[in-house]
């Protein structure tokens, strides 16, 4: 093309025009005045796309009421003559050789008559050119390159919503398609499952994951930086996170866990062969092509602002996205997500997600999704279990959410055997959808410092554009097309800097962990005989707010005299005379992040209630006794408490009216967080005990006060200092249950 381009120009045709005559002939001398007072001669544009399919002429609007000189390759197909509409001058341009290609670039130049300095090169690029083409530029809607492809092929993305969502086609998938595999890469071959799962996850942990599974990491995401036309990249990590389309379900506080299971049958994946249209190194000559596949509304709205600060990036991104689709695979895609607000469950997360898929989404009459995770070896999701502790007070109680969403596909009766078959059958290929934009021959650097980005970005573009126009000028480019050149990419620049402001505008910070805090504590009774199978845990409503809470009994440590790694019983002989054993007291806590609740600032086992205490679960006489009728009374925070404020965990704790000190081996239950485990090494216990014996305290408030003489006094303790940064409370020891 550029051997052919400067033959052509070597001889050429200069066409004077006139504002006011009605011929071709020159009309004398004139200054040159912009009509607008800013722009150049051809208003900034540097390409004109024009397609001759239906139109045997088209306009270019000129910037003056005077003369112009247009030069052009004498053998050029494409006739120039003057016109005026309402009183704006034009150059009309009309096809009039035949041509055996059906796109033609031609470039043109246009100066004012007399100020050759103000000359401007454009290209005019004119398609459907030849004659069996001209009204048949639909004909290749029946491609099968066009099926599901075209879709999304070539069409603008919004990086962050949801995968394969598409605004308008910045490349034109229809005449790309019509150049074959020169240009497009098709592999249809690929028949793949890949099953992808993270466990345990924060909101913001797990969706970068999805973005890096789907070929986005905002943690290596590009950033452009223009030199004029040379272009390099920079790493750039955005701040936040974002949902992908799949909205605010899930909060970006760290105080809640995740699991998600991303499923995929990839079937094709398809790729523009952009390097044929990027300049660099290894292709210093870009393929000219280009210019007709870019949609020329693209064009001109990069090409036409007087400089970067009159040009709208914000509302270009609202319009043509982030980046552009130029790579895919095509298939079908299973994504669940389960999440939940960190505690001491019982249940772990998966088994959690899996009691949730079980009941949520049970298979009609085939395999569900719970069988082909375990059948994929799945080392969280479990199968077969009682699921009936899922019910809506433990949801709510665990603010359980839960995501499901498939595509691609054809999905009935949640069987997700037969939804993973269909897809070998040929003649639903397209329920094909796009599941990703990282195809299987990319591999991520190593290399920190290098972006992780499978879509081409927006403004990449626009380079490709100006660099191509740069490269068909050569030698033959004037002042003012250099001057042209340097603003457009100024342009870009300022584009490449706002996409990431657009990004950072639309992510999600992050919430930073909020302190575990002891949220309610109860003694509530039992039957009499405990180790007939109570206690266990429960779901009740919290006092003051009237959200579920699910409570937990207490272990008994090593400094328990009775059950040791059991529930702890305190009406037993050493609490209580025998006689008076007859009704059992189990002690009960529900743990919260501060961030969710007000917490407790101090309790006492007594029997008046002080003012702005609560009295919770039932009195401390086991039935019949005189004594005093003591309750365990609480008083909780409020919206304004602080959280150093706040209790992190309460102890049962053997009266001492001798040493005066707190003895942390006087503490036989607490809380979970904080208690001693079963089994424990002596790491474990220098660890609890440093951790007891450092600004802890007991109360001087007995429970079980009255006319006899137990052996065991119990008085509460409680610490506000953070439970310490080694624990995980997904990890809590609970009691055995008996028989265990």
């Amino acid at each position: 093309m550029g051997k052919v381009f400067r033959i052509l120009v070597s001889a050429a045709v200069i066409l004077s025009f006139t504002g006011c005559s009605d011929n071709d002939e020159p009309g004398g001398e004139s200054t040159y005045i912009p009509v607008d007072g800013v722009s150049d001669i051809v208003h900034g544009n540097m390409v004109y796309v024009m397609d001759f399919a239906n139109d045997d002429e088209k306009l270019v609007e000129v910037n003056t009421q005077g003369e112009v000189d247009v030069e052009i390759p004498d053998d050029s197909p494409l006739a120039f003559t003057r016109i005026k509409e309402d009183d704006k001058n034009f150059i009309r341009v009309s096809n009039r050789l035949p041509v055996d290609r059906n796109i033609v670039m031609v470039p043109v130049k246009v100066a004012p008559k007399g100020c050759p300095s103000e000359a401007r090169n454009i290209i005019i690029v004119a398609k459907n050119m030849q004659a069996a083409e001209r009204g048949n530029a639909g004909r290749a809607s029946g491609n099968a390159m066009l099926s599901v492809y075209s879709e999304s092929l070539g069409k603008g993305t919004v990086c962050f919503n949801e995968v394969g969502n598409t605004t308008e086609s910045v490349i034109l998938y229809d005449r790309l398609s019509e150049l074959g595999e020169k240009y497009v890469s098709v592999n249809t071959t690929a028949n793949v499952e890949k099953m992808f799962e993270i466990n345990e996850a924060t909101s913001s942990s797990m969706m970068e994951s999805y973005g890096v599974n789907v070929g986005v990491n905002f943690k290596k995401a590009a950033k452009a930086n223009f030199l004029l036309q040379e272009k390099w990249i920079d790493k750039y990590s955005v701040s936040g996170s974002f949902t992908f389309g799949i909205g605010e379900t899930f909060k970006e506080s760290h105080d809640y866990e995740y699991y998600m299971n991303i499923y995929t049958v990839r079937k094709a994946e398809v790729k523009i062969l952009m390097d044929k249209f990027r300049k660099s190194n290894n292709n210093p000559l870009p393929d000219s092509l280009f210019l007709a596949l870019v949609n020329p509304d693209y064009i001109r709205q990069i090409v036409t602002p007087k400089d970067a600060t009159a040009f709208n990036a914000e509302e270009f991104l609202n319009r043509w996205g982030t980046d552009v689709i130029t790579q895919a695979q095509f298939g079908g895609r299973c994504l669940y997500i389960y999440g939940r607000k960190e505690n001491v469950y019982e249940h772990s997360l998966a088994v959690d997600a899996s009691a949730e898929m079980t009941g949520s989404r049970p298979s009609g009459s085939g395999e569900g999704w719970v069988f082909i995770y375990t059948s994929k070896n799945s080392p969280y999701i479990k199968g077969s279990f009682d699921v009936s502790y899922k019910n809506s007070s433990y949801n709510s109680a665990s603010k359980a959410v839960s995501y499901y969403d498939c595509v691609g596909g054809n999905m009935n009766d949640n069987d997700a055997a037969k939804w993973i078959d269909g897809f070998n059958d040929s003649s639903q290929s397209d329920k094909w959808s796009v599941i990703g934009y990282r195809l299987s021959s990319d591999v991520p650097s190593k290399d920190e410092n290098d972006p992780d980005w499978s879509l081409t970005q927006i403004e990449d573009i626009g380079l490709n554009v100006v660099n191509i126009y740069d490269t068909m000028l050569g030698d033959r480019k004037t002042p003012k097309d250099s001057a042209a050149i340097k603003r457009v990419t100024g342009v870009l620049t300022h584009l490449s800097n706002e996409r990431v402001k657009y990004m950072e505008k639309h992510s999600r910070a992050s919430v930073a962990k909020s302190p575990i805090v002891v949220a309610d504590f109860i003694m509530r009774d039992g039957k009499n005989g405990h180790k007939k199978g109570e206690p266990s845990s429960f779901i009740d409503k919290d006092v003051r707010t009237g959200e579920y809470r699910i409570y937990y009994p207490l272990m008994a440590n090593k400094f328990s005299p009775y059950d040791v790694g059991y529930a702890v019983e305190t009406t037993q002989n050493d609490y209580y005379p025998a006689i008076l054993d007859n009704v059992d007291h189990y002690w009960y806590y529900s743990l919260d992040h501060s961030s969710e609740c007000d917490g407790i600032v101090d309790i006492k086992f007594v029997d008046d209630t002080p003012d702005y205490y609560y009295r919770r679960g039932d009195d401390a006489l086991p039935g019949g006794c005189s004594g005093q009728k003591n309750y365990v009374c609480l008083k909780f925070g409020d919206s304004e408490t602080p959280d150093s404020e706040k209790i992190k965990a309460i102890g049962l704790y053997k009266r001492d009216d001798k040493s005066g000190t707190f003895d942390p081996n006087r503490i036989f239950a607490s809380t979970g967080g904080s208690e001693l485990r079963r089994a424990h090494t002596q790491r474990e216990y220098d660890k609890w005990h440093e951790w007891w014996n450092s600004g802890a305290s007991y109360v001087k408030t007995q429970w079980n006060e009255g006319g006899f003489s137990p052996k065991l006094k119990i008085w509460p303790c409680y610490s506000t200092k953070p439970l310490d940064e080694s624990v995980d409370i997904r990890d809590v020891c609970h009691p055995l249950k008996w028989g265990e």
